[in-house]
């Protein structure tokens, strides 16, 4: 059975109509507390999200190094969506919250043009009340008064009590009477206008109501929408951790940081290489390491010889031999003035020193013609 305010707002006291102003008014409140809590439940989404966004960068910034680094990928990616759907969901939020603004901006002014069509019937709610008051008090005073008529009866009091009695019953008799043709006219007054305004109300508070129910099926649907597509991203995050096996990501790690498929080969053992004393040592290094041993050798032979007396016959000797060495390795091309200028020099040594032995001679003699050549 639907309900009907008109058969609902009467009772005692005539209050009905204060009661419904008074949730028209309560309607207003309730949409600036529904805008507030959208506007909380936005500041959550929010939050999420800038938790979510600084949670993958957290993500980006952990060790890439190793097989887990394509799974720190997915933690970041599904992360970083995550964040965006919250923040899609902070939108729709704060279009929601726009929507319940405007309706509460038009729902004032509609309260206020409310007030002033309903002013007629807060009169007649207000005279009503007023009257009724009032003929409740000449209800009072009339049985006072005609209580107190019929006691001086019973009681036999003066013809004069009696009057004086009388009269005072009559006029609260009248007062009453004229109170009651006066509600009678009042309340018939009171209904016509309390139900315009009975129904008036129930279609401002059914306005609201479905207003208020389309604000909260909208708020659902952001909700819903928003964590059906949450519930898709980690259904995606499981399908690649699960795509991403053990073998993919040892797959990974090697070709990333796999430093080849040579093995060591086999080492055999392999004599000293000694050429490069071959390649160190010259011939004009060789030569002038034999000269200098040659010098020094001549040197200690020369001293010796000087110990020793000198014969005519090793002399003699010494000089046939030098003359035919000397011809034998002169070459072609040299002066006869070089060869004589080695043998004055030789001569002129050998009869100025003592004359060593013969081998120590012809060694000397090979070394000086070598020189000069």
């Amino acid at each position: 059975m639907p309900v009907d305010f008109r058969d609902c707002f009467w009772g005692e006291g005539n209050n009905g109509f204060d009661v419904l102003y008074r949730n028209m008014k309560y309607g207003y409140v309730v949409t600036k507390d529904l805008a507030e809590f959208f506007k909380e439940r936005s500041v959550i989404e929010e939050t999420n999200s800038k938790l979510l966004s600084k949670l993958a960068k957290h993500a980006s910034n952990c060790c890439s190094q190793g097989s887990f680094a394509p799974l720190w990928a997915i933690l970041k990616t599904s992360t970083e969506k995550l964040a965006t759907l919250h923040m899609q969901m902070v939108q729709r939020f704060q279009e929601l919250i726009k929507d319940v603004i405007k309706y509460s901006e038009d729902q004032h002014k509609r309260h206020k043009l409310c007030k002033e069509e309903e002013s007629t019937t807060s009169d007649v709610v207000q005279n009503i009340q007023q009257t009724t008051i009032s003929l409740q008090k000449a209800k009072e005073a009339f049985n006072a008064r005609s209580i107190e008529y019929e006691k001086l009866k019973r009681d036999n009091a003066s013809l004069k009590e009696l009057e004086k009695a009388e009269l005072k019953c009559k006029k609260a008799c009248e007062d009453y009477k004229s109170y009651v043709d006066k509600y009678s006219i009042v309340r018939e007054d009171f209904e016509k206008k309390m139900m315009v305004s009975c129904e008036h109300f129930q279609n401002i508070e059914e306005a609201h109501i479905k207003q208020i129910k389309i604000f909260l099926s909208n708020y659902a649907h952001v909700l819903e929408s928003g964590h059906a597509l949450i519930g898709q991203v980690y259904v995606e995050f499981i399908e690649q951790c699960n795509e991403m096996d053990v073998n993919k990501l040892l797959e990974y790690l090697v070709n990333e940081r796999g430093t080849g498929a040579d093995r060591p080969g086999a080492v055999i053992f392999e004599e000293a290489d000694l050429s490069p004393l071959g390649q160190c040592n010259s011939p004009d290094s060789t030569e002038t390491h034999s000269e200098e041993k040659t010098y020094k050798k001549e040197g200690k032979k020369m001293s010796l010889h000087r110990k020793s007396k000198p014969s005519r016959r090793t002399t003699s000797l010494l000089d046939l031999f030098f003359s035919s060495s000397l011809g034998n390795s002169e070459p072609s091309g040299v002066p006869n003035s070089t060869s004589a200028n080695c043998q004055v020099d030789v001569n002129d040594s050998a009869t100025s020193k003592s004359t060593p032995p013969v081998s120590n001679a012809l060694n000397r003699t090979n070394f000086r013609a070598s020189k000069c050549n």
